[in-house]
Formats: structure tokens, sequence, C-alpha cells
């Protein structure tokens, strides 16, 4: 199956791997092109932190 990657697909590249090296969220914003504060990628940060920061992780 090919793959297409796109430029949606880089975005989220810098918004996951930014977030993850620490980055500011405005200087990710601001490199990617997002208004600052941009609800969309607050969205994909979160769903990003999901899988990283499970709160029910650890608890059984």
């Amino acid at each position: 199956m090919p793959v297409l990657w796109t430029g949606h697909s880089l975005r989220i590249g810098l918004v996951s791997v930014g977030r993850a090296k620490g980055k500011d969220d405005i200087a990710i914003a601001d490199q990617g092109g997002w208004a600052r504060h941009s609800r969309s990628m607050l969205i994909s940060m979160q769903r990003d932190d999901g899988w990283d920061d499970n709160a029910s992780a650890g608890l059984t």
C-alpha cells in the first residue's frame, strides 16, 4: 500500500516531535504556520500527549 505524505503530515510531525522535545508552544505555532494558541494545533498536541501522559497508567 503506497503512503502519501502531505504538508499536513509534516505539520503534525512538527507538533508531535516539538512537543516531545519540550519546545515552546508559541515557537511550534510560529514555525508550523498556525495562529498562536491555535485550537487545531492544541488538539494535535493533546491527541499526541494522550499516549505518553496517560492518567490511568499504572493504576492497576
